[in-house]
């Protein structure tokens, strides 16, 4: 398509995961798990990390909006006046065209609290 022009900007799971965890949880873990000597994991930790990494996936979604180049992958948006979808969640691709007018496509999960 000769006159439609496509950006896009994905950014990967690990470098979401990277700014996501961040924000390390630095809590005593005085579970009395043994710890792997070389990693420095326990067992319960591995166990949270595994739920978090399912949990990332739980609610996702696409949305079309009208072009805005603030949207690219990475950035955080909240939802407001969708409802039960109403929510801060993390754009993981953005898609930008421009065919007749400029849209982007985005790509969301949302973020996850608690951990």
């Amino acid at each position: 398509m000769a006159d439609e022009e496509e950006l896009v900007d994905e950014t990967t799971d690990t470098e979401l995961a990277e700014n996501e965890d961040n924000a390390e949880d630095t809590s005593d873990d005085s579970s009395g798990d043994s710890s792997d000597s070389l990693t420095g994991i326990t067992p319960t930790k591995m166990a949270k990390n595994a739920l978090r990494k399912a949990n990332k996936q739980e609610d996702t979604g696409s949305i079309t909006l009208v072009g805005d180049p603030r949207l690219v992958g990475g950035v955080t948006v909240t939802l407001k006046k969708f409802g039960s979808f109403d929510n801060k969640y993390i754009i993981s691709k953005a898609v930008h065209r421009i065919s007749g007018g400029y849209t982007t496509d985005i790509e969301i999960r949302k973020c996850l609290d608690g951990y």
